[in-house]
């Protein structure tokens, strides 16, 4: 149970976050920026990412939910070549995408969790949950296509121990 605690912090940025940038009124002259007005680009992607929330290589879904809220699921997986060592993650997150014309910043945070089996000196299976954030620059055309994005990814796991990570991601929007 105590592994389901280090979920809890990164929630709690998502929320600060989300409540942070629900209230802020964009204004110039009494104009709306439009950074968080409308979403302009593809409301779907598919992507594959390196490093990243998934850890070190992931296969990726994004959805737009509501207009500039967005969610997130995936799936990865790595083995030694002696199939010895195998490690399976699903990385799971909410984010924001802000910006205009295909250019966003990507913030968001979530879940992903690890489960696999190392046989270094011994044989151990282990089951965990590592808290995410992200930041990252996205170009997403609103007309589809090719996405990319790059940036970082905090992973935060128990005991308050901090990895800085980072990832990139290329795919197809539509």
């Amino acid at each position: 149970m105590k592994n389901y605690l280090l979920i809890y912090p990164t929630f709690k940025v998502f929320i600060l976050w989300f409540l942070f940038l629900t209230s802020v009124d964009l204004n110039a002259q009494g104009k709306t920026s439009g950074i968080l007005s409308t979403f302009d680009g593809s409301k779907n992607s598919i992507f594959l990412e390196i490093l990243g929330n998934g850890l070190i290589f992931s296969a990726n879904y994004d959805v737009r939910i509501l207009d500039v809220f967005g969610a997130r699921a995936g799936i990865g997986y790595i083995a030694s070549a002696d199939g010895d060592t195998r490690i399976f993650s699903m990385p799971f997150t909410g984010n924001f995408l802000m910006g205009k014309n295909g250019n966003y910043l990507e913030i968001g945070g979530g879940v992903t969790f690890i489960t696999g089996r190392v046989d270094f000196l011994s044989n151990v299976e282990f089951f965990s949950t590592v808290g995410t954030l992200t930041f990252m620059y996205r170009r997403q055309p609103a007309e589809g296509g090719l996405m990319w994005k790059i940036g970082f990814s905090p992973l935060f796991i128990k005991d308050n121990f901090t990895i800085l990570w980072g990832g990139v991601s290329f795919g197809h929007c539509w």
